[in-house]
């Protein structure tokens, strides 16, 4: 049958400061049924709208990832992602209370860590993964390029380049 879906074991709540808005913001992990995916509801918007988090709905990747659904946006959406996909997490809606989780420490470890606090449950439902049977590549316009290709397991390996000497190439 393969792996299960997941959600946070209950919910957990991190505040502070958007590094680009420098707005204060909550964001609050609250476990969700199979088949939710991973949504971001924005509290502080009338209506609350709802952004998944996919990539249909990426509408910027400028020094940060930025999702968005007609004119709601939530901005650095990274740190938060990579700690739900360190937990294995595919179900949760993500209470923001500002337009951009709050950046911590600067890593993902805040997020690792309130998760690992909450715990992860196992779902009754099938994890839908994809898999990556040939290579597929893409070559943007600023010199932006990605690749995907199979493997035994998940790699990713990222260099970016930037022009400001306190950031060089990285690998």
């Amino acid at each position: 049958m393969g792996e299960a879906q997941r959600t946070v074991g209950r919910e957990v709540a991190l505040d502070g400061y958007g590094v680009h808005s420098g707005e204060s913001a909550t964001l609050t992990f609250r476990p969700a049924p199979t088949d939710t995916g991973i949504r971001f509801r924005r509290l502080d918007v009338e209506g609350t709208p709802e952004i998944p988090a996919d990539l249909d709905h990426v509408v910027g990747t400028e020094l940060g990832t930025s999702i968005g659904s007609g004119e709601t946006r939530v901005l650095t959406v990274e740190h938060v992602m990579a700690a739900l996909l360190a937990h294995g997490v595919f179900n949760v809606i993500l209470d923001l209370s500002g337009p951009e989780p709050p950046i911590r420490d600067g890593s993902f470890s805040d997020y690792f860590r309130a998760i690992a606090d909450a715990g992860v449950v196992e779902q009754d439902a099938p994890a839908r993964v994809l898999k990556v049977s040939e290579p597929v590549s893409i070559n943007l316009t600023r010199g932006e390029s990605y690749v995907a290709a199979p493997g035994p397991g998940l790699r990713i390996s990222t260099t970016i380049d930037f022009s400001h000497e306190a950031i060089g190439r990285q690998y």
